[in-house]
C-alpha cells in the first residue's frame, strides 16, 4: 500500500472530520465548505485528482487509516463527490 502523501487532504480529514465533527458540522460537505473558506480549493482539487489515481483497494485502506473518524466507501466517490463540491463552489 503506498504512503498517502497529500499533507491538505490529510489535514482537511484529520482537522475537519475528527472524533466530534457532526457536533459543528451537519455533513462532511459543511466541514469542507469550512476548511475551503481558507482558499484551499485549488491545491485540494490537486490532491484529490492525485488521490483518485491509487487503486480502489489502496485508497479505501489509506482513508481509513489516515481518518478514523470519518469513512464512508467507496473512498472513490467519496473523493469525487468532494471535488464536484469544489468545482460547483468556484464556479459561483
Amino acid at each position: 500500500m503506498p504512503d498517502f502523501a497529500y499533507p491538505l487532504l490529510t489535514y482537511f480529514l484529520k482537522a475537519f472530520l475528527h472524533q466530534d465533527w457532526r457536533l459543528e458540522y451537519e455533513s462532511d460537505l459543511d466541514a469542507l465548505d469550512d476548511f475551503l473558506d481558507g482558499d484551499n480549493d485549488v491545491e485540494l482539487l490537486k490532491e484529490i485528482g492525485e488521490a483518485l489515481t491509487i487503486s480502489e483497494a489502496d485508497l479505501d485502506a489509506i482513508l481509513l487509516q489516515v481518518c478514523g473518524y470519518y469513512y464512508t466507501t467507496p473512498a472513490r466517490d467519496w473523493l469525487e463527490r468532494l471535488r464536484t463540491h469544489i468545482l460547483n463552489r468556484r464556479a459561483r
